[in-house]
């Protein structure tokens, strides 16, 4: 039987002070045995024209895919570099 895990992943406080860009919330799908999907919230005023696998709801909220990775370690350093990069980017402004 193939379990399907999923985590919220939101950026930690100390990264969002004094940013004008607030970093996006990341969701990450995993299944035993199977890679790991890295999905972006989408804001309710975004717009955006994927549907089908590309795009789904958790918890009332949308996601878009963004890739796959082989493991949830794997995930959280592509998350962790999406942080790291948004704050490089607000620090610029």
């Amino acid at each position: 039987m193939n379990t399907v895990t999923k985590k919220v992943i939101v950026s930690p406080e100390a990264n969002l002070k004094g940013l004008s860009i607030k970093p996006p919330n990341y969701l990450i799908e995993g299944r035993d045995g199977d890679s790991y999907s890295i999905y972006r919230e989408i804001e309710k005023d975004e717009e955006w024209d994927f549907e089908g696998e590309f795009v789904i709801t958790y918890q009332d909220k949308c996601y878009i895919k963004l890739t796959n990775v082989p493991n949830e370690e794997h995930a959280m350093a592509v998350i962790k570099s999406y942080f790291g990069a948004i704050k490089e980017l607000g620090n610029l402004s």
